[in-house]
């Protein structure tokens, strides 16, 4: 396992992962932050195949031309996402998304989002959120994200959070975010989530 703490990545350039790439192994992050970096794929934190945990970070000013800020694919049960910010991020090209968490199945055991900020991100398909893993947000506030461009026929675009497998939420606000499906979009019609006091406009 890797453990990173106290630590800043800063204007880092790179083509997949332009911080932190990490595949096969369990990933624990605390206090740190992900600030001005560019890329291609990934320009914070490409993570793959282990358990991660974030917890009190943040990923701001990061700006990448594919994928997400940050991608957790095919995570380990435990991964969990806590207390951290996710602020005004950018993406250009075919750059989807501030956070994509996904797996090649929806079922199992739930990555955890919990007392998460989403703020002030402009991406090309999904302003904060993706996840075709099974996600749990608790707590989090996702507000004012931008869907900057519609690519192909406009399906499966939101300035909050997009769902392609099953996602609950509960004490979350998705609100004010901008796009052809502002706040939150259900990819699928197989999507078995649940939603409780939820705030959407």
């Amino acid at each position: 396992a890797i453990t990173v703490r106290n630590c800043r990545f800063e204007n880092n350039e790179g083509e997949s992962g332009a911080s932190i790439w990490a595949e096969n192994t369990d990933l624990h992050l605390s206090r740190t932050a992900f600030v001005g970096n560019r890329g291609g794929s990934s320009n914070a934190l490409a993570f793959r195949a282990g358990q991660l945990t974030m917890h009190e970070c943040l990923v701001q000013d990061n700006v990448h031309t594919q994928s997400a800020a940050v991608m957790v694919y095919n995570p380990s049960p435990g991964t969990v996402i806590s207390h951290s910010r996710f602020v005004n991020n950018h993406s250009t090209g075919y750059g989807h998304n501030t956070l994509f968490v996904g797996a090649q199945g929806s079922g199992g055991t739930p990555v955890i989002l919990s007392h998460c900020l989403f703020f002030g991100n402009d991406m090309q398909q999904t302003g904060a959120v993706a996840a075709s893993a099974t996600l749990a947000l608790r707590n989090c506030t996702i507000v004012g994200n931008h869907a900057l461009e519609v690519h192909g026929n406009g399906e499966n675009v939101s300035g909050g959070v997009v769902a392609y497998a099953n996602v609950s939420l509960m004490n979350t606000i998705v609100w004010g975010n901008t796009a052809d499906h502002p706040d939150l979009t259900v990819a699928q019609q197989n999507v078995h989530g649940e939603i409780e006091h939820l705030g959407a406009r």
